[in-house]
C-alpha cells in the first residue's frame, strides 16, 4: 500500500485567511508513548495469540495472531510517513458583491505514506521472552488500512503476512476476532499484554511478557482528556485505563486488547505518558463495521 502524491501536486481551492502549516508525524507524537506501567509478567500460554514485531532483529511493536498466515498491528509501527512538497493554488474571495480578488500560490507539504521493507521484518510469536524463543517468521507484505492516517492515528490498524504459518501449539494459537458491532460497554475489564517499558523514562524494556488488567472508559470522557492533542479520540478508538500509574507505553503499539472471552477487541495505538491518572489508553476498535470487515477480508484473500 503505497498512498503518494506527484512530484509537484497542485492543489486549488479558496485561501484560508491564516494558513495552518501541516506537521510532520515526529512533531505531533513526540511526547505520545506506549508502553506497560505498572503490569506483571504473564506466561505465554495464557496469552498465546500474543506476537512481537522485529526489525532488524529489534522488538519494535506488538501484535495478534488473527490467522496462521497473518498477525494484526499498528499502522503506525509498520508505515513510513515522508513529506512531499506540492504547489497549493487558491483564490482569494473579494467583499462587496463577491467575485475574487486574485489567485495565489503556496508551497505546502503533503504526508507521503509507505509499507515498512518486508524482508526487514520479523514476527515473533509462542515465546514469552522479548527477541528470544519461540519462532521467528518472515513477513512477506506488509497491509496498512487504506483510511489510516498518521497525524490523527485513525484507523492505525496494519496487517503482516508471514511466509511460514504461525504453528498451533500451546504457546500459539490465534485469537477470535470481536464480532462487528460487539463494542464493550464502559466500566468493562479487558486484558492487554506486551514487552513495553515498565516505567516512564525507563530505557530498557523488559525481557519477560507483561500483562494488565483495564477497564474501559467512556469515550466522551476519553476524548475530553485528549481535547488538545492532534490524535483524535473518535468512533474508530476504544479508550481504556488501569489503576493510577498502571497503563500502557512504549514498546507496545500494536499490542492486543482482549475481552473476558478471550476476543481480541482492540489494537494498541496510542497514550500520553505511561498510566498517567487523567490520560487512558486509546486502541483500535475492532468492533467497528468497516475496520471488522477489513481484518477478515483481508485474511482471506
Amino acid at each position: 500500500m503505497v498512498r503518494a502524491v506527484a512530484a509537484l501536486a497542485v492543489l486549488v481551492g479558496l485561501c484560508q485567511a491564516t494558513p495552518v502549516p501541516l506537521e510532520t508525524p515526529q512533531s505531533l507524537h513526540s511526547d505520545i508513548s506506549l508502553q506497560i506501567s505498572g503490569g506483571s509478567d504473564v506466561d505465554i500460554q495464557r496469552v498465546p495469540y500474543q506476537a512481537a514485531v522485529e526489525l532488524s532483529s529489534e522488538h519494535i511493536c506488538g501484535a495478534a495472531i488473527v490467522a496462521p498466515h497473518w498477525v494484526l498491528t499498528s499502522a503506525a509501527c509498520v508505515v513510513e510517513v515522508r513529506s512531499r512538497r506540492a504547489l497549493r493554488i487558491c483564490a482569494s474571495a473579494r467583499g462587496g458583491r463577491g467575485g475574487l480578488a486574485g489567485v495565489q500560490a503556496e508551497s505546502v507539504e503533503l504526508p507521503v505514506y509507505s509499507p515498512r521493507d518486508a524482508s526487514l521484518l520479523r514476527v515473533r510469536v509462542g515465546s514469552s521472552v522479548r527477541e528470544s524463543g519461540g519462532a521467528l517468521l518472515e513477513v512477506t507484505q506488509v497491509v496498512a488500512h487504506d483510511k489510516y492516517d498518521a497525524t490523527t492515528l485513525a484507523y492505525n490498524v496494519a496487517l503482516l503476512q508471514t511466509r511460514a504459518p504461525a504453528t498451533r501449539s500451546p504457546s500459539v494459537q490465534p485469537a477470535v476476532l470481536v464480532a462487528s458491532g460487539a463494542r464493550p460497554k464502559g466500566g468493562a475489564k479487558l486484558l492487554v499484554s506486551g514487552w513495553g517499558k515498565t516505567s516512564l523514562g525507563e530505557f530498557f524494556k523488559p525481557l519477560q511478557l507483561q500483562s494488565l488488567s483495564v477497564s474501559v472508559l467512556a469515550r466522551t470522557l476519553c476524548a475530553r482528556a485528549y481535547a488538545s492533542e492532534a490524535t483524535k479520540v473518535d468512533d474508530t478508538t476504544l479508550c481504556a485505563r488501569g489503576e493510577d500509574w498502571k497503563g500502557v507505553c512504549e514498546g507496545d503499539f500494536g499490542g492486543p486488547l482482549v475481552n473476558d472471552m478471550h476476543e481480541l477487541v482492540g489494537v494498541a495505538s496510542w497514550a500520553k505518558g505511561c498510566g498517567f491518572p487523567r490520560n487512558p489508553a486509546v486502541f483500535v476498535d475492532l468492533a467497528k463495521d468497516d475496520i471488522n470487515t477489513w481484518v477478515q477480508t483481508t485474511i482471506k484473500k
